[in-house]
């Protein structure tokens, strides 16, 4: 090793650091400063909006985390790798039994990867419900590329909660979604339509971090009369791509570069939209657009829009700078994302007419001590859907969609009978949960992958817990899952 790599590798040991976060899980009945009545939202610290997380590439964060709730409680950091930390990945009953009411855990999460993610709530889907922020991981070696930046954070705030939604979801007969009266928008924690200007110095370049914390709406971009230069997608670094207009869906993330004018003569409107994924319009509700001004000098006239561009954003266009050649394929996994009906008309989200249950042992502890029994995906039972993975096997998901979904892989949205073929090499033994992002449509339309158990046996530790963490799906060391959920016989269309 040269002398030059032995002081970058010291160097980056001693800037490493700890990004220590203290969280009080509580609720908080709140309109959060919108035009609607308050609900009982989830929150931390007593305060909304939630604090950002700001860290760097090698930093550790530690989330020490209390639960004052009167139900469990779990935190994701969506987008993260979790590579030899699945147990931190924070999806209740796969990865952790969840935090209990009145009990804390703590997460300690390297930070080896940069971008622009966020931190989630993902038990009951209390992200809906308020429990969501940013978590934004610099490195410093791309402080040369921009000379400032800005974050736009979208929420959708309803004056019911997840709860409401999913019995409201899930009445017999039922036609459309809880939208009345529809949610309203928060832009960085405040009502969208108090936006604040944005400052500009000519001849600058900024980057601007695009976050849709939504459970259904997109976030739609716009500077009057500025081009906008891809450069993240998803916390990767992209090839640049000139587009004019943004649009980025729930659970994505995206950063574009923007030149500044070199001239004070004018300052400009910049347009943040929240809009329906797979329809233009949803009446009375979505799109609806917010405006603020992209400020070069306080006293210049505000340039006139002519028209906001709006169009879908292709994220499968998007190219890495980390070019690599296309994986061959191992083994195929068809799934169809679809609606199952039951005898009396309840519709269900599903993947191939498996509605999700829970486990009642995390799925993360029965593949860690079933032994060899744990490549049977029968020992995590049928409700949970689950593939087992070997180990470096490069699989390629063929997924078919009904209807809008978002899938969190990191996250493509497919709009109505579309379909996109994803493949990855299984080569980060753990647990992991693929599901929609649409907070509605989560709970059921989910599958997990057990990607190899037998190296998670030799490799993973995970910290201690109060519920039962041995066993196949109920807790037993052999084949027999008695006890487990039952599932409703769902057709694939409604009865007659």
């Amino acid at each position: 090793m040269s002398l030059i790599n032995c002081i970058l590798l010291f160097a980056a040991a001693v800037q490493a650091k700890r990004v220590v976060h203290n969280w009080d899980i509580t609720y908080l009945n709140t309109s959060r400063g919108l035009d609607q009545a308050p609900k009982r939202g989830i929150t931390v610290n007593g305060k909304f909006p939630l604090p950002i997380v700001e860290a760097e590439v090698g930093d550790l964060l530690v989330l020490n985390v209390h639960n004052s709730l009167d139900v469990p409680t779990s935190l994701h950091a969506h987008g993260i790798y979790q590579h030899g930390t699945n147990y931190y990945d924070g999806v209740g009953m796969f990865t952790e039994c969840s935090i209990a009411p009145g009990s804390n855990f703590t997460y300690e999460i390297p930070l080896k990867q940069s971008g622009t993610h966020w931190i989630h709530g993902h038990t009951a889907e209390q992200n809906f419900d308020g429990l969501r922020t940013p978590l934004i991981i610099r490195d410093p070696r791309e402080r040369w590329d921009y000379d400032d930046e800005y974050l736009f954070v979208l929420e959708d705030w309803s004056p019911w909660t997840m709860q409401q939604s999913m019995d409201f979801l899930l009445k017999p007969n039922l036609a459309g979604l809880p939208l009345n009266p529809p949610p309203h928008g928060l832009i960085n924690g405040v009502n969208g339509t108090l936006t604040k200007p944005i400052k500009f110095e000519p001849g600058k370049t900024y980057r601007i971090r695009l976050l849709p914390m939504t459970s259904f709406p997109n976030l739609e971009f716009v500077i009057d009369d500025h081009d906008l230069i891809l450069y993240e997608i998803d916390g990767v670094r992209t090839k640049p791509k000139t587009l004019k207009t943004i649009r980025v869906t729930p659970g994505q993330r995206a950063s574009v570069l923007v030149k500044a004018k070199r001239s004070r003569s004018n300052n400009y409107s910049y347009h943040v939209t929240m809009n329906s994924p797979g329809t233009p319009v949803l009446a009375g509700a979505l799109p609806f657009t917010f405006n603020g001004t992209v400020e070069y000098d306080p006293k210049a006239p505000l340039a006139p829009t002519t028209v906001i561009p709006s169009e879908e954003f292709d994220e499968l266009t998007a190219e890495s700078l980390d070019y690599l050649p296309a994986l061959q394929t191992d083994r195929s996994l068809f799934m169809n994302a679809t609606w199952g009906f039951t005898p009396d008309v309840v519709l269900y989200d599903t993947f191939d007419y498996v509605e999700f249950r829970a486990p009642k042992v995390p799925t993360l502890f029965s593949a860690l001590t079933m032994g060899d029994k744990a490549k049977n995906p029968l020992v995590y039972g049928p409700q949970t859907n689950a593939r087992v993975l070997k180990y470096n096997e490069v699989i390629e998901i063929v997924l078919f969609t009904m209807a809008s979904r978002l899938f969190a892989a990191d996250t493509v949205f497919l709009g109505p009978f579309q379909y996109v073929v994803i493949r990855f090499r299984a080569d980060n033994p753990g647990v992991w949960l693929f599901h929609c992002h649409m907070d509605w449509h989560s709970p059921n339309l989910r599958s997990v992958f057990v990607s190899a158990p037998d190296v998670m046996q030799r490799t993973l530790r995970v910290p201690q817990s109060g519920i039962p963490t041995s066993g196949n799906v109920v807790g037993r060391n052999d084949y027999n899952i008695d006890g487990a959920p039952i599932l409703p016989a769902l057709l694939a269309s409604p009865p007659h």
